[in-house]
């Protein structure tokens, strides 16, 4: 039974409605009573037909639209093939070769495009429009870049080790070990001295170091002596002229210490 013959007519009702009973019932108790429950019978006997033709197969296309716009219809099943035709329309157009140019876009400040494959292009050309203003022909060379840049750059890519250089000692002092002088890039210069001599409990020059390895003032370090009379601190200087200087308060005939500074410019 289809949904439009579950409707309960006029007719239904009077032939099943206890008024269009005679005024005196004459049947059984049973049938009386089966005059008043003739009507809501009715109506729960309709109602799950109802049910059961809506659930079934078929249902949508007996229950009408109102009109939607863009699609053609009398009914939902009706409705529905066409919002998936439409829908299925529209994916095949966006994955299209031109599809960008089908999906629209919102208003972009600085921008007209009405679609996203226009508002794609005119990014592009503001892009290329913006390089060339800043970076004729679009590209970086070396004669575009500042000379410090070009310095900045040649002296991150110089990964070389500093050159170790041997101390010359003044007359009676040598080495106890290989003692060096090294510059950095940066501009720092380490010393590294270990020393056998004949030190005198005052001031004793022991070395001095070139040209562009002295520092900017005057290096004090802690040194280690030892002698006759044991072991202790001393102090080493480096002067401004290069001297290197050991102050110790008793005779020696080792001493060793360390020191990095910056050098003159």
């Amino acid at each position: 039974m289809s949904i439009k013959e579950l409707e309960i007519t006029d007719q239904n009702v009077q032939s099943t409605y206890v008024q269009s009973q005679p005024d005196r019932l004459t049947g059984t108790a049973q049938q009386n009573k089966a005059v008043f429950d003739a009507l809501p019978q009715l109506i729960i006997q309709r109602f799950n037909l109802l049910l059961e033709a809506l659930a079934g197969e078929g249902a949508a296309g007996e229950i009408p639209v109102w009109p939607i716009e863009g699609v053609t219809a009398e009914n939902v099943q009706q409705a529905l093939e066409a919002i998936q035709q439409n829908l299925t329309a529209y994916i095949n157009k966006i994955k299209a070769a031109t599809g960008a140019a089908e999906v629209g876009v919102s208003a972009i400040s600085g921008m007209q495009a009405q679609n996203v494959q226009k508002a794609l292009e005119e990014l592009r050309k503001a892009i290329d429009d913006s390089v060339s203003g800043i970076i004729p022909g679009g590209s970086i060379t070396t004669d575009m870049l500042a000379d410090d840049v070009i310095s900045i750059l040649d002296s991150k890519a110089d990964k070389t080790q500093p050159l170790e250089q041997e101390i010359s000692f003044k007359s009676g002092w040598s080495n106890a070990a290989t003692s060096t002088y090294y510059k950095t890039q940066d501009g720092s210069c380490t010393v590294n001295c270990s020393v056998n001599g004949t030190g005198v409990p005052n001031e004793n020059l022991i070395a001095s170091l070139p040209a562009g390895f002295r520092p900017k003032k005057t290096v004090c370090r802690a040194a280690h002596v030892y002698g006759d009379s044991g072991r202790g601190i001393a102090e080493a200087q480096i002067l401004e002229n290069g001297d290197i200087i050991i102050y110790s308060a008793f005779a020696f005939n080792y001493v060793s210490f360390g020191a990095t500074f910056l050098v003159q410019n």
